[in-house]
């Protein structure tokens, strides 16, 4: 299975549907690396829906990071839990300021 296939494989299986157009955007590979360099760090990162226990969806932070050596660049994609705190953020800002749900 090529990688792109597989980034749309787990928007559709494992995002939220509300989130699932912004992370395949945020996921776009022939993008990715001007988008980290962009940044100033080693990293992207944003907050999305996951599919939890019992089909309900969970707010965790998605990064992918530059792991590149000399010769060869490649990324490494971590899921990673909030605190309850962060979880009700992201609610707030996503009912009322969706637009702050970039990069």
């Amino acid at each position: 299975m090529k990688l792109d296939e597989s980034v749309a494989q787990i928007a559709e299986r494992e995002i939220c549907e509300k989130d699932r157009e912004r992370y395949k955007k945020f996921m776009e590979l022939s993008t990715l690396g001007d988008r980290i360099n962009a940044t100033g760090k080693i990293f992207i990162q944003q907050l999305f829906r996951i599919h939890g226990m019992n089909e309900s969806c969970e707010w965790k932070r998605i990064r992918v990071t530059r792991t590149s050596d000399s010769f060869i660049v490649s990324y490494l994609y971590t899921v990673q839990d909030l605190s309850d705190e962060e979880k009700k953020m992201a609610d707030y800002v996503y009912d009322n300021h969706p637009e702050l749900l970039t990069e």
